[in-house]
C-alpha cells in the first residue's frame, strides 16, 4: 500500500509539474508571438543568423527589401549576399566578421535606387554563449531622410560659414577677434587674437601673422590700463560699448565697437578716424588762429592808427630842423623806426586777415640788407649778402616779402646753433618759352608763364633737412620745432603765390638747406627812394578828409595844409555825405576826399563812397585804411575809388597820390 501511495505522489508531482511546462510553453509561445509581431510591424529590417552568417529569423520588411533590390525570395539558411558582385560581397562579409567575432557596432551602407540615394544604418549585436559568438541580429534603419537633413544642415552650415568670411574679408571696418585671458581673480587680464580680416591688416599695417597669437599688451606696449579696464566690462557684463582711442603705437585714432559674442571671447570692429579727428584739431586750431587773428586785426588797425599819427608829428617837425642836426637825426631814426612798426603791423595783418598783396615797385637790393639786418640782430649768425649789379625792380608787398625773408633767415639761424654764414644772392632770371634757360632753376618754373623774374636764394650750413619731410615743409600745421606752429612756411608759401612767384627747398642731408624764390620783375626799371627826408608837393583846392581817430585827422590836416589844400574834416561817413552835399550845393566842390575804410559804428569808406557817387558820378576818392592787406586797398579801382594810400602815411605818399588822383580828370 505504501508502494502504491509513493506512486501517485510522483504522478500528481509529474502532473503538476507537466501543467507548469505547458504554462511556461504557453508563455513562451505568447513571447515570440509578441516578439514576432514587433518584429514585423516595425519599419526596420530585421535578421537573425547564426553562427556562419546563415538567416534563422527576419521579417517581412527584410524579406520585401531582398526582392526590391536583388530579385530573390528569402528562405532561412539562404544568404542573399553572395549574390552581390565580389567587392560588395567583401564588404558585407567583412560586417558579418566583426560581429562574429564579439564586435558591436553600426554601419552606414548606401545605393542608388529608381534614380535615388538611399542610406541604411545597420546595427549588429552579438549574441554570446559563454564566451563563443552563437549568433547575432542584424536591425537596419531607412535613414535617407535623416541623411538629407544633415547634408542640408552641413550644406546650410558650409554656407554660413562661407558667408560669414565673405563677409569678413569684404568688410570695411578692420575685425580682430580675440579670446579672454583671465586671471587669477577670474577677472580678464588680456586678449589674445584668434582671427583679423584684411581691413585689419589695411588699416593697421599689421599682417594676420604679426597679430594671431599675440595679446594686447604685447602687440601695443604703451596700452592704457583705463582702457583695458573699460572693455573688461564688456566681458564680463556682455553689454557692448563703442568709444574711440588713440593708439600711439600704432599712430593711429579708432571708432572701436567691443562685443561679447560668446563667453571668453571679445571682438573688436572698429573704423580709422585718424584723419577725421586731424581735420577736427585742424579746425578748432583754425578756429583758435582766427579768434587770434581777429584780436590781431584789430590791434594792428588800433596800433597803425597811432603810427599814422606818430609818423605824420614826427615828420611834421622834422620840417623845422635841420636834417643833419641832432634833433634831425633823432626824428629820421624815430620815423626809420616807425616805417619798422608799420611793417611788423603788415606782417600781423597778413597773419590776421589774408588777403592780396598791396603791391608797390621796389629794388630789393636796400630792402634785403635792412631786412636781413633786423632779422639777425643779435644772433650769431652773419648775412652774406650779394645783390646782382643792376637788380630788376619788383611789383610786391614790401611788409609781406619781408616777412618771407624774415621767417627765411631766422628758419636759417636756428639750423645753425653754433653760429654761422646766410648766404643771401639775389639776381635777374630771365625764362623764355621753349629754351633750357630754366636748367638750374631749383623752382618749380614750370608754373611760372615766362618772362623776367628776380630769383632770391637764402642758403644756410645747418642739419639740413631729411628728404622725406622736404615735400611736407609748406603744408600747413606741419612742423617738427618743439612747440612750432607750423605756419610759417605755410604763410611764406601763400604770400609768395599771391605774388605770382614760386618757392621750393633743396637740402642735403649736412650739407644745409637753401630757400628759393622767384617774384616777377616790374617791366620798366623803377626806383623808389627808401627813407630820407620828405619831400613836399605843392597843391592847391579843397580836400575832404574822413576818419574816426582826431590825432589822425590833426596829423592829416596838417600836412594837406603844408601841401596847401584847404582841409575840410569829418569823422564818418555821414558828416562827410553832408559836407560833400553841401560843397556841392554852395559852388565850392572838393578836388578829392580821403575815406578811411574802416568807421567803428558808422558808415565806412566803400558805403560812402557808394552815397557820394550818386551826388557826384565824378567824385575822386582815395580810399585810407589801417588794415593794409585788406582787398579793397589792393584792388580798389573794382570798388569805384581813384587811388590808394595805405597807413602809417607820409608825406611823400600822401602828396604824390592826391597829385595823381587830382590829375585823372
Amino acid at each position: 500500500m505504501a508502494e502504491i501511495g509513493d506512486s501517485r505522489q510522483e504522478l500528481n508531482r509529474l502532473r503538476a509539474r507537466n501543467v507548469e511546462l505547458e504554462r511556461a510553453a504557453d508563455k513562451a509561445k505568447k513571447i515570440q508571438a509578441d516578439l514576432e509581431a514587433l518584429i514585423e510591424t516595425t519599419d526596420d529590417f530585421i535578421l537573425f543568423a547564426d553562427e556562419k552568417a546563415r538567416p534563422v529569423v527576419y521579417n517581412r520588411n527584410y524579406a520585401r527589401k531582398m526582392k526590391q533590390l536583388l530579385g530573390v525570395d528569402m528562405r532561412p539558411g539562404f544568404q542573399p549576399h553572395t549574390l552581390l558582385p565580389p567587392a560588395e560581397r567583401a564588404y558585407w562579409d567583412g560586417l558579418h566578421g566583426r560581429v562574429l567575432s564579439g564586435e558591436k557596432f553600426k554601419a552606414e551602407y548606401c545605393y542608388e535606387w529608381q534614380g535615388k540615394e538611399r542610406c541604411f544604418e545597420i546595427s549588429y549585436n552579438p549574441v554570446f554563449q559563454g564566451d563563443k559568438v552563437v549568433s547575432f541580429s542584424e536591425y537596419t534603419r531607412d535613414i535617407t531622410e535623416r541623411k538629407a537633413m544633415e547634408h542640408a544642415l552641413a550644406s546650410a552650415q558650409r554656407r554660413s560659414e562661407h558667408d560669414y568670411r565673405l563677409l569678413l574679408e569684404k568688410m570695411l571696418d578692420g575685425v580682430l577677434i580675440q579670446e579672454v585671458i583671465f586671471g587669477a581673480d577670474g577677472r580678464p587680464l588680456d586678449y589674445r587674437a584668434i582671427e583679423t580680416n584684411p581691413a585689419f591688416e589695411r588699416i593697421t599695417g599689421l599682417s594676420r601673422g604679426d597679430v594671431v597669437g599675440h595679446t594686447i599688451r604685447e602687440l601695443l606696449p604703451s596700452v592704457d590700463e583705463a582702457w583695458l579696464a573699460r572693455i573688461a566690462t564688456v566681458v564680463e557684463t556682455g553689454e557692448s560699448v563703442r568709444f574711440e582711442t588713440a593708439l600711439d603705437d600704432l599712430g593711429l585714432h579708432l571708432d572701436i565697437h567691443a562685443v561679447k559674442p560668446h563667453p571668453g571671447e571679445l571682438v573688436f570692429i572698429f573704423q580709422d578716424v585718424t584723419h577725421r579727428k586731424e581735420l577736427e584739431e585742424q579746425r578748432q586750431r583754425s578756429d583758435r588762429l582766427q579768434s587770434v587773428g581777429l584780436l590781431a586785426g584789430g590791434i594792428a588797425h588800433d596800433f597803425n592808427n597811432i603810427l599814422t599819427a606818430l609818423l605824420g608829428n614826427v615828420e611834421l617837425a622834422r620840417l623845422g630842423v635841420a636834417p643833419t642836426s641832432d634833433t634831425g637825426q633823432m626824428l629820421a631814426q624815430a620815423a626809420q623806426a616807425c616805417e619798422r612798426a608799420s611793417a611788423l603791423t603788415k606782417q600781423l595783418l597778413t597773419f590776421a586777415r589774408g588777403g592780396q598783396p598791396v603791391k608797390e615797385p621796389h629794388s630789393l637790393g636796400p630792402l634785403l640788407e635792412q631786412w636781413s639786418s633786423f632779422a639777425l640782430r643779435g644772433s650769431s649768425i652773419r648775412c652774406e649778402l650779394r645783390v646782382t649789379d643792376n637788380l630788376w625792380s619788383t611789383e610786391i608787398d614790401a611788409g609781406q616779402i619781408s616777412q618771407v625773408i624774415h621767417n627765411l633767415l631766422i628758419n636759417a639761424s636756428q639750423a645753425m646753433p653754433r653760429g654761422g654764414v646766410v648766404h643771401v644772392h639775389a639776381e635777374n632770371m630771365l625764362i623764355s618759352a621753349g629754351t633750357d634757360s630754366m636748367d638750374d632753376i631749383e623752382s618749380d618754373a614750370s608754373l611760372l608763364e615766362p618772362g623776367r623774374y628776380v630769383r632770391l636764394r637764402v642758403k644756410d650750413a645747418g642739419s639740413g633737412i631729411p628728404e622725406e619731410l622736404l615735400p611736407k615743409i609748406f603744408d600747413p600745421y606741419f612742423t617738427t620745432k618743439q612747440g612750432g606752429s607750423g605756419l610759417g612756411l605755410a604763410t611764406c608759401y601763400a604770400i609768395v603765390s599771391n605774388h605770382h612767384g614760386t618757392i621750393t627747398a633743396t637740402s642735403c642731408g649736412g650739407g644745409g638747406t637753401t630757400f628759393e624764390l622767384l617774384l616777377p620783375a616790374t617791366e620798366g626799371e623803377v626806383s623808389i627812394e627808401q627813407g630820407g627826408d620828405p619831400q613836399l608837393a605843392g597843391g592847391a583846392g579843397r580836400v575832404l578828409f574822413m576818419d574816426d581817430d582826431a590825432g589822425i585827422r590833426a596829423v592829416a590836416e596838417g600836412m594837406l595844409e603844408l601841401l596847401g589844400y584847404e582841409v575840410e574834416l569829418t569823422k564818418d561817413g555821414q558828416e562827410a555825405i553832408d559836407a560833400y552835399r553841401e560843397a556841392m550845393g554852395a559852388g565850392r566842390p572838393y578836388l578829392a576826399v580821403i575815406l578811411d575804410l574802416t568807421i567803428p559804428g558808422g558808415l565806412g569808406g566803400r558805403e560812402t563812397l557808394t552815397s557820394l557817387r550818386t551826388l557826384d558820378p565824378n567824385v575822386r576818392a582815395i580810399v585810407s585804411s589801417g588794415y593794409s592787406n585788406d582787398p579793397i586797398l589792393a584792388n580798389y579801382r573794382e570798388y569805384g575809388f581813384t587811388g590808394m594810400v595805405a597807413k602809417p602815411y607820409r608825406f611823400k605818399a600822401l602828396a604824390e597820390v592826391l597829385e595823381q588822383v587830382i590829375a585823372a580828370t
